[in-house]
């Protein structure tokens, strides 16, 4: 099962280009891929099988690469890491080719499971089968901090509120400071080397509760994060 996502269904395109605009009705999944299916590629995916081929298998690796993270993989993110992939590699993928994604799922029904969007939410780019090691997807706006044992909270603070790591707070928003801290792997402390991007951004967002305050939101910038209280001694 696909664990914290609430059903959408409600949003389908009728028109058939490759925009990526799309009109509003209540239809279902079945409805929203068909219609997906008869929309148009751009010529750069169309004429290029080899081009085409690579977008699906980038696609397909940025999917299950947010399964391992239990972030629900939305078509905003899937787009985010195409851009992050591509630079990675040279060159990025055109505007046209992005908005082709969600068409170019709804060609391969036996891999992936299209939900529309519902209430403004972004489409959902599911597999079809769930790999064995997905845990579920993680409920970014559950408050319960009792989910993390206090290990996590302890190794955290020290983290940030030490000299040496006060600065993977500094000037960046929630999604930063996870990813900041996600890409440390080896380098975090033991109980926090194990938890998923997901895990990181939710705790992250947890540790801006007041009555926690292991982090807080600057002041002079409400966007970007700071430690709540001054440093220990190391």
């Amino acid at each position: 099962s696909h664990i914290g996502i609430r059903p959408m269904l409600a949003v389908v395109a009728h028109t058939t280009d490759c925009s990526g605009s799309f009109d509003e009705t209540d239809c279902d999944g079945g409805q929203f891929s068909a219609l997906l299916r008869s929309r148009r590629l751009p010529p750069t995916l169309d004429e290029d099988e080899h081009r085409y081929k690579r977008l699906q298998s980038a696609v397909l690796s940025c999917v299950e690469s947010l399964y391992r993270d239990r972030i629900a993989p939305q078509l905003g993110e899937i787009h985010r890491r195409l851009r992050q992939s591509s630079r990675s590699c040279g060159g990025d993928w055109l505007v046209s080719e992005l908005h082709a994604v969600l068409a170019i799922c709804a060609r391969q029904p036996s891999t992936y499971q299209l939900v529309p969007c519902h209430n403004g939410e972004q489409p959902l780019v599911l597999l079809r089968s769930s790999p064995k090691w997905f845990r579920g997807w993680i409920h970014s706006d559950d408050d319960a901090s009792s989910t993390y044992p206090p290990c996590i909270w302890n190794d955290l603070r020290h983290l940030l509120q030490g000299a040496a790591g006060s600065c993977l707070a500094t000037g960046g928003g929630v999604r930063q400071v996870a990813t900041t801290l996600h890409r440390r792997g080896m380098l975090l402390p033991p109980s926090l080397q194990c938890l998923t991007l997901g895990e990181l951004e939710h705790i992250v967002k947890l540790a801006l509760c007041c009555d926690r305050e292991v982090l807080v939101y600057d002041t002079d910038n409400g966007s970007r994060l700071r430690t709540g209280a001054a440093p220990v001694e190391e």
